[in-house]
């Protein structure tokens, strides 16, 4: 807590709030958007599955043939 209240006072001694909340910002947004990329891999993951042993199949049937 000691290290989180010097920080702070840290900032405001020398007026970084702006650039602060500005890089703060950033890494929240970047954050967020890696957040999306896996959510959305994740549920093309789980959207594939049932159709892989379908396809293994299929695939198995005509190499066979």
């Amino acid at each position: 807590m000691n290290e989180i209240i010097g920080s702070i006072r840290f900032i405001k001694m020398y007026a970084w709030e702006k650039p602060f909340q500005t890089r703060v910002l950033e890494l929240r947004q970047q954050e967020r958007q890696r957040l999306q990329k896996a959510a959305f891999l994740h549920s093309v993951s789980t959207a594939l599955t049932p159709t892989i042993t379908i396809l293994a199949a299929i695939v198995t049937i005509i190499v066979l043939t």
